[in-house]
C-alpha cells in the first residue's frame, strides 16, 4: 500500500495550489525571476551583438586597406589630377586634357568628371568616363566586383552601373530606372562597392578633402543657413553611379570639360618631375603621386586602428558592466527566492505539522517545497524569456554603456555617413539591435530553474526537520 503523499502527481497539484494560494508572493518572486532572466539573456546578447560588430568593422577594414595598398602599388606610375568640390566652376577643357596628354614621359591622360547630385533626401556621386575600347581595357575606368548585370562597355549611352548599396536602398535591380537631374538611365550593372581607390572623386585618393561637404556645384546645393550639419546627412541615400562621359557633360551642361585626369607616366622614376611639372602650369589644380596616396593610406589606418582599439575598450568595459550585473540580478534574485520560502516555510509550520501527523515523511515534506520554489521559478522563466527576448534591445540600451559613434563607424560608401574632421564614416549597427541567441535563452531558462531549487533547498529542508508535535503548537 502506497504512503500518503507518495504520488507524484499529488506533490504536483498540491504544490500548484499552495503557489496559487499566495498570489501576491508569487508575483514578486516571479516578477524577480523574470527580471533577472531578461538581464541574463539581454545583457549577453548586447555584449555579442557588439563584439560581431566591432569583428565585422575589423574585417572590413583590414579588406578595404589590403585592397587600396594592392591598388597603390598596381598603380605606381599614376598621378592623380583634379579640381575639388570646393573649387566652384573650375575644369579642365579639352586643350588642358590635351597639353597634358602631350607632356614629355606622359604615356597617358584619362579624363573624367563627377557631379553630385542631390534630390530631396539622395545624394548621389556620379562618375563619368570615356568608354573608349583602349581605355576600358588599359586604365580601369570602371568599376569591379560586378555582383549582378553587365559592366559598362565601349559606346554605351544612356544606361548606369550603380553600386549595391545605391541599388538596395532605392529598390533598384537590374533593367531598373535611376533619375539623374531629371534624366532617366537604365541600370544594367550593380557592382560591390571596393577599396577607397576604386571609389576616387574629386580630390583625389580617400575623399573630400578640407572641412566640409561638397558644396556649390555638380548639382550640390548647401542647406538654406549656408552651413552644413550633420544630421542632414545622416538620413540621406547615398551612392555611386558610373555613365558615359559624355551623358554626364550633357547632363550638366558641360560639354568638353572634365575635373579629373588619370596621368600615367612612361616610367615610375619619372612620376614626381610630371607630378611638379603639371603642378607648375595648373596651380589651382590637385596633384596626388602614389606616394602622396601611401601617405594618406598611413592616416587612413592608424585612425582606422584608433577606431578599433577604441572599440575594444569600450566592449571590454561592457563586459565588466554585463558580468556585474549579471551576478547581482543572480544573487539578488537567489536572496529573494530564499527569503521568500523561508517565510512560506515559517508561515505554514502548522501546516506541515498536519501532514506529517496524517502520514507525510520528511521526504515528502521537502519534494513539497522544492516543487513550489521549482513551479515558480519555470513560470518565471517563461516570462522571462518572453521579456528578454521582446525587450532585449531597449534593456542592452539601458544597461550596457553606449558606444559612441565613434566607435561604431566605419568607412562607407552608400550608407549612412557620419561627417567628421573631412572623414566620411559610415554609421555601423546600432549595438542595441541585438538578436538573442537560442542556446542563451536556454541556458538562462536552465539557470532560472537551479535558482529555483537552490533558492528553495534550505526551506523545503528545513520544512522536513519540523516535529509534528512542536509544529500543531505553532502559533
Amino acid at each position: 500500500m502506497a504512503r500518503i503523499g507518495d504520488d507524484g502527481m499529488s506533490v504536483l497539484k498540491r504544490s500548484l495550489r499552495n503557489v496559487a494560494r499566495k498570489k501576491s508572493r508569487m508575483v514578486l518572486v516571479m516578477v524577480a525571476i523574470a527580471l533577472a532572466m531578461a538581464i541574463m539573456i539581454s545583457v549577453p546578447s548586447g555584449i555579442m551583438s557588439n563584439e560581431a560588430q566591432v569583428q565585422r568593422l575589423n574585417d572590413s577594414y583590414t579588406s578595404m586597406m589590403a585592397q587600396t595598398q594592392a591598388e597603390i602599388n598596381q598603380t605606381a606610375n599614376l598621378i592623380e589630377c583634379s579640381y575639388s568640390f570646393f573649387n566652384d566652376g573650375l575644369y579642365l577643357n579639352d586643350s588642358d586634357v590635351s597639353a597634358i596628354r602631350s607632356m614629355a614621359n606622359v604615356s597617358e591622360a584619362v579624363p573624367r568628371l563627377t557631379q553630385m547630385w542631390t534630390d530631396s533626401n539622395k545624394s548621389y556621386s556620379i562618375n563619368g568616363v570615356p568608354l573608349t575600347t583602349s581605355f576600358i581595357d588599359s586604365y580601369g575606368v570602371l568599376p569591379t566586383n560586378m555582383t549582378k548585370g553587365r559592366n559598362l562597355v565601349a559606346g554605351d549611352l544612356g544606361v548606369a552601373v550603380i553600386d549595391s548599396n545605391l541599388a538596395d536602398k532605392l529598390g533598384i535591380d537590374i533593367d531598373g530606372i535611376i533619375d539623374l537631374n531629371g534624366t532617366s538611365f537604365k541600370v544594367v550593372g550593380i557592382y560591390s562597392p571596393g577599396s577607397f581607390q576604386s571609389q576616387r572623386i574629386p580630390t583625389g585618393f580617400g575623399g573630400f578633402g578640407g572641412d566640409r561637404p561638397p558644396g556649390g556645384t555638380g548639382g550640390y546645393q548647401r542647406p538654406p543657413d549656408g552651413q552644413f550639419q550633420p544630421g542632414n546627412w545622416r538620413n540621406t541615400t547615398r551612392g555611386t553611379v558610373y555613365i558615359n562621359l559624355f551623358n554626364l557633360q550633357t547632363l550638366y551642361g558641360l560639354e568638353g570639360k572634365v575635373n579629373q585626369l588619370d596621368v600615367y607616366a612612361n616610367d615610375v622614376s619619372l612620376v614626381d618631375s610630371i607630378a611638379n611639372d603639371i603642378q607648375a602650369n595648373y596651380t589651382s589644380l590637385s596633384v596626388s603621386t602614389p606616394k602622396d596616396r601611401l601617405e594618406r593610406l598611413q592616416t587612413v589606418t592608424q585612425m582606422f586602428q584608433a577606431t578599433i582599439a577604441n572599440s575594444k575598450n569600450t566592449l571590454a568595459n561592457m563586459e565588466s558592466v554585463g558580468f556585474q550585473e549579471i551576478a547581482v540580478a543572480l544573487i539578488a534574485t537567489c536572496t529573494i527566492v530564499l527569503l521568500t520560502m523561508v517565510y512560506a516555510v515559517r508561515e505554514r509550520t502548522k501546516e506541515v505539522g498536519v501532514l506529517k501527523a496524517i502520514g507525510f515523511s520528511s521526504r515528502d515534506v521537502m519534494k513539497q517545497f522544492l516543487a513550489e520554489g521549482l513551479i515558480i521559478c519555470v513560470i518565471a522563466g517563461v516570462v522571462g524569456i518572453i521579456i528578454g527576448n521582446i525587450a532585449a534591445p531597449f534593456l542592452t540600451s539601458v544597461l550596457l554603456p553606449p558606444q559612441s559613434q565613434q566607435d561604431q563607424a566605419g568607412p562607407g560608401r552608400g550608407g549612412a555617413f557620419i561627417y567628421r574632421g573631412g572623414a566620411f564614416m559610415d554609421q555601423g549597427q546600432d549595438a542595441s539591435a541585438v538578436s538573442p541567441d537560442p542556446m542563451l535563452t536556454l541556458a538562462a531558462f536552465g539557470v532560472a530553474v537551479a535558482l529555483g531549487a537552490a533558492g528553495s533547498l534550505y526551506p523545503a529542508w528545513k520544512a522536513s526537520r519540523i516535529s509534528p508535535m512542536e509544529a500543531l503548537r505553532y502559533e
